[in-house]
C-alpha cells in the first residue's frame, strides 16, 4: 500500500483495510500516522490527516471515533455491527445500565442523544450538567465509543463574529444506533462475541493477527 496524502485516499484506505487507527496503536503499520508522510502532519498552510478526517467522518462510509484503546480512528461502516456485538456483547445500553454494567455518567451522554439527537460536545455537555473542569465527560464518552454505542457523526468549525470558522472544529456525537439504525448495530445479537472478532480478524488482510486480536478484543 501507499503512501495516504489527500482525504479520499484517506477514506480508502479505511475501508480497504477495515480499521484505521490515527496512531500507532501496537499493530505494525495500521495507522494513519504510519502511513501519511511527515510533511502532511500539522505543517502551517498544508492539509494533513487532522484536517481529512473531518469530511471523511461526516460521510459515514468509515466511522470515526475512540475506538482503539481509548484512541481515536476510523472502522468501515460494513463491519460496525460486528464491532457493535464484540463490544456490546449483546447488550443495548437500557439493559447494560439496568444489570449495573455502566455508569451514571454514562447514561446521562446515551439519554441526551436519545432524546436530542447529534450534538455537539459543548452542546452534550450542558444536555448532561457535566460543563465545569473534572466532570468525567471525556472519560464517559470515551467508555460509551470503545463499547460500541458513541461515534463522533461529523464536525463543525466554530464561527468568528463575521462568521468565518477558526480552530479545530468541534465534533459531534451521536448514538451508533441513530447513524446506522438499530437494524444495523444489533444484526449480529445472536453471534457469540468471539465469533464476531474472529469475522473482524478474517476480514483484514495483511497484519499481525495477534496484536490485531488484542487491538480490537479491547
Amino acid at each position: 500500500m501507499g503512501p495516504i496524502t489527500c482525504e479520499e485516499e484517506l477514506e480508502q484506505r479505511a475501508l480497504e483495510i477495515g480499521v484505521l487507527p490515527f496512531f500507532r496503536c501496537g499493530v505494525q503499520g495500521l495507522s494513519m500516522e504510519e502511513m501519511t508522510p511527515p510533511s502532511f502532519w500539522f505543517v502551517g498552510g498544508v492539509e494533513g490527516p487532522w484536517e481529512w478526517r473531518m469530511p471523511v467522518a461526516t460521510r459515514k462510509r468509515a466511522i470515526y471515533g475512540k475506538f482503539f484503546h481509548g484512541k481515536a480512528g476510523f472502522i468501515a461502516a460494513s463491519l460496525m455491527p460486528l464491532f457493535c456485538n464484540l463490544r456490546r456483547d449483546g447488550y443495548d445500553f437500557d439493559t447494560l445500565y439496568e444489570m449495573g454494567m455502566a455508569r451514571e455518567d454514562d447514561r446521562r451522554i446515551v439519554t441526551a442523544l436519545s432524546q436530542y439527537g447529534p450534538m455537539r460536545t459543548r452542546d452534550v455537555k450542558r444536555a448532561c450538567g457535566m460543563t465545569g473542569p473534572g466532570s468525567g465527560f471525556d472519560s464517559a464518552v470515551t467508555r460509551l465509543m470503545m463499547r460500541g454505542y458513541v461515534a463522533v457523526e461529523g464536525f463543525e468549525y466554530a464561527l468568528d463574529k463575521r462568521g468565518r470558522p477558526y480552530g479545530w472544529g468541534l465534533a459531534r456525537y451521536a448514538l451508533l444506533d441513530q447513524m446506522l439504525g438499530e437494524d444495523a448495530t444489533r444484526s449480529r445479537y445472536g453471534e457469540d462475541k468471539e465469533e464476531s472478532l474472529e469475522h473482524l480478524i478474517s476480514s483484514i488482510h495483511g497484519f499481525d493477527k495477534g496484536p490485531l486480536r488484542k487491538l480490537l478484543k479491547s
